[in-house]
């Protein structure tokens, strides 16, 4: 039988956890043991638990809307989000220690990573550079943008395959709305396509690490 004590501590470490950082699996054990409790102590259980679950779907929310944000750029620049969440994790802001993702705390994993992107970013401004709709980088940004979006939710300690399949189709949206965009500033505007890539490289790095940022 759980006791009225042993409920009293559930709660203070819920509530201290749901501060701390999203988890999703606090409200569900919090449910769980309410529904085991007796039933002279659940009320008592449940008015001081489930008072943090809408604080903690809110932040779930907010972590999903970034992940698929975070996706979008992976549509602009392929190779830049997954730099940045490597600085993210070499500045602390992102945590794969204990995880099968903890290759990404590696020194060389974020030096490979940097050089590939910087790679893209000066490969991009070529004029014989693939479109980014084109199969292979469609492709690619999509995979991208979904092992983006499995690192976030690790982290943070979100449901995996829903981030990874928001980080994917935010790729998808992020590709196809830069290379219209791009094309209408270019042709309609009569910007040069230079100064478009330029501002697409800015976005992707400074929102990126906008995003990692408000999500640490």
């Amino acid at each position: 039988m759980v006791t009225a004590p042993v409920l009293t501590l559930l709660a203070s470490m819920t509530r201290l956890q749901a501060k701390k950082r999203v988890r999703l699996r606090e409200p569900l054990i919090a449910t769980f043991v309410i529904m085991k409790a007796p039933s002279g102590n659940a009320e008592l259980f449940k008015s001081q638990t489930l008072r943090e679950i809408p604080d903690t779907a809110r932040l779930a929310m907010m972590a999903f809307l970034l992940t698929f944000l975070f996706g979008c750029l992976d549509g602009l620049r392929s190779l830049t989000p997954p730099a940045l969440v490597c600085w993210a994790a070499y500045l602390g802001w992102l945590h794969f220690a204990r995880t099968k993702l903890a290759f990404i705390n590696h020194r060389s994993t974020l030096i490979v990573f940097t050089v590939l992107a910087v790679g893209e970013l000066i490969a991009d401004k070529l004029p014989n550079a693939p479109a980014r709709t084109a199969p292979v980088g469609l492709i690619a940004r999509i995979c991208l943008g979904g092992a983006c979006g499995l690192g976030l939710a690790t982290s943070e300690g979100i449901s995996l395959s829903f981030s990874g399949l928001l980080g994917s189709i935010g790729a998808l949206v992020g590709a196809f709305g830069g290379y219209h965009s791009r094309r209408l500033m270019v042709s309609k505007a009569h910007v040069p396509d230079l100064a478009v890539a330029v501002v697409e490289d800015a976005i992707a790095i400074a929102a990126g690490l906008l995003i990692l940022y408000v999500g640490k």
